[in-house]
C-alpha cells in the first residue's frame, strides 16, 4: 500500500514539472543554448568564445563543450527536455545524498528533504529556467564528500578534477584538502585536471588548445567586470559594491577583513572538530564550503545558493537544538531565503531585497548556526 502511494506521488510530481516545460520552461533555458551551441562548434573544430554572442558567452574550459555533444544530435527543444529532465534528476539525488550523509537522523527523510526542497525551491526554479548547470556539480561534490569519508581517495580525486572544467567552484576544497592532509586527493586531481585541460588537443592540436585557453581565458577578463555589479550578482563583492558603491579602497580593505575572517573560522572549525575526535566532521565542514561558493565567488549570482542544500539539511534536522529564541530567528531566515518572491513579499520589497543582495547577509547568518553547533559543547557531534 506504501509503495503504491509512493508511486501514485512520484507520477504527480513528474506531470507536474513535465506540465511546467511544456507550458513554460522549453521557451527559457537560454544557458543550456549556449552550451548546445558550444556542443555544436566544437564538433566543427570552431572557436568557441565569440564576443560576437553578446550576452551568451559560453565561459567554460574547452573540455566541457564534450559533455554537450550528444545533445546536439537531437532537435533544440527535445535536447532541452532531455537536459531539464537530468537537471530534476542530480537535484533530488542531490537531496537524497545530503540526508544519507547526515548520520543522526534526527527528522524523517521526507520532512528533511521536503522542508529543504521547499526553502530552496526559487534558486531551483531559476536553474531550471536558465538550464543551468548546478545541480550537476552539487551533486558530484556530493559524490566527492561521500567517496572521502570511504577513503576512496581516487575516485575522489577524478570526480573532483572532473567538476573544475564545468565550473571552477570546487577549487574552495583545494586548501581544505591540504588542511585535512588528504595529499592524494590533491596530487591525483590536479593530474586528472591537467590530463582533462589537454584533451581537446586530440582534435584541436596543441596550439590549437592553448589558443582556445586564451580565448577562453580573453573573452572572461573582458566580459566578467561589467557583470560584477549586475542586480542578480549576490557575492560578498557584489553585495559591498551595491551598499558602498565605487569607493574601491574601502571595499577592498573590506573584503581582505571579511575573507580573513572566513579562513580564520574555517581553520578554527576544522581544529575543533579534530580536538573533539568527531566523526566525520567533514559533513558539517563541507557544509560550510559548499555556501562559501557563491559567497566568494565573483559572479556568485543569487541562484547559486542552491550550494547550501546540505548546509540548510543540517539546521533542519538539529533545530531543536538551538535556544527558542535562536529557533524563532532562523525560521525567519529560512522565509527571507524561499518565501522573498515577488508574488508574496510584492514588487517593491522584492527589488529592495534583491538590489541589495540581502540573501548574502541570510547566508552569513547560515554559516552563523552552522557554527554554532559544531561549538556547542553539549550539541550534536557533527
Amino acid at each position: 500500500m506504501i509503495r503504491k502511494k509512493n508511486i501514485i506521488i512520484a507520477i504527480v510530481i513528474f506531470l507536474i514539472f513535465l506540465l511546467l516545460f511544456l507550458f513554460k520552461i522549453k521557451n527559457e533555458m537560454t544557458d543550456f543554448e549556449v552550451c548546445y551551441k558550444a556542443g555544436k562548434r566544437i564538433l566543427l573544430n570552431e572557436n568557441l568564445y565569440r564576443l560576437s554572442d553578446g550576452h551568451e558567452q559560453f565561459k567554460y574550459l574547452p573540455f566541457s563543450a564534450y559533455l554537450f555533444i550528444p545533445f546536439t544530435f537531437f532537435p533544440l527543444t527535445i535536447a532541452k527536455g532531455i537536459w531539464y529532465f537530468i537537471v530534476l534528476i542530480t537535484y533530488f539525488l542531490s537531496l537524497y545524498f545530503s540526508y544519507y550523509l547526515i548520520s543522526e537522523k534526527r527528522k524523517k527523510a521526507w520532512v528533511l528533504i521536503l522542508l529543504t526542497f521547499l526553502i530552496l525551491a526559487k534558486f531551483f526554479g531559476r536553474e531550471l529556467q536558465l538550464g543551468q548547470v548546478n545541480c550537476l556539480i552539487i551533486l558530484l561534490l556530493l559524490l566527492i564528500l561521500i567517496k572521502m569519508l570511504e577513503n576512496k581517495e581516487f575516485l575522489s580525486s577524478f570526480l573532483w578534477a572532473f567538476t573544475l572544467p564545468i565550473k571552477p567552484y570546487a577549487l574552495i576544497f583545494l586548501p581544505y584538502f591540504i588542511i585535512k592532509k588528504r595529499f592524494k586527493i590533491v596530487l591525483y586531481g590536479l593530474l586528472f585536471f591537467v590530463i582533462i585541460l589537454f584533451l581537446p588537443s586530440i582534435q584541436y592540436g596543441i596550439k590549437g588548445n592553448f589558443l582556445l585557453l586564451y580565448k577562453w581565458r580573453e573573452n572572461l577578463s573582458l566580459t566578467t567586470p561589467f557583470l560584477l555589479g549586475s542586480y542578480d550578482n549576490a557575492s560578498i563583492y557584489a553585495f559591498l559594491i551595491k551598499w558602498f558603491g565605487e569607493r574601491k579602497t574601502l571595499i577592498t580593505f573590506l573584503l581582505i577583513l571579511i575573507f580573513s575572517l572566513l579562513i580564520f573560522i574555517m581553520i578554527y572549525i576544522i581544529r575543533l572538530g579534530n580536538k573533539r575526535k568527531i566523526d566525520s566532521p567533514e559533513i558539517l565542514e563541507s557544509s560550510i564550503l559548499f555556501i562559501f561558493i557563491p559567497l566568494l565567488s565573483p559572479l556568485g549570482w543569487y541562484y547559486n545558493y542552491l550550494y547550501s542544500i546540505i548546509g540548510i539539511m543540517i539546521l533542519i534536522n538539529y533545530f531543536k537544538t538551538f535556544p527558542k529564541t535562536l529557533r524563532y530567528f532562523l525560521i525567519f531566515n529560512f522565509f527571507l531565503i524561499g518565501g522573498t518572491l515577488y508574488e508574496v513579499i510584492g514588487k517593491d520589497l522584492f527589488r529592495i531585497y534583491t538590489q541589495f543582495a540581502i540573501v548574502t547577509i541570510n547566508y552569513l547568518i547560515i554559516i552563523a548556526f552552522l557554527i554554532y553547533l559544531r561549538i556547542k559543547s553539549s550539541g550534536p557531534k557533527i
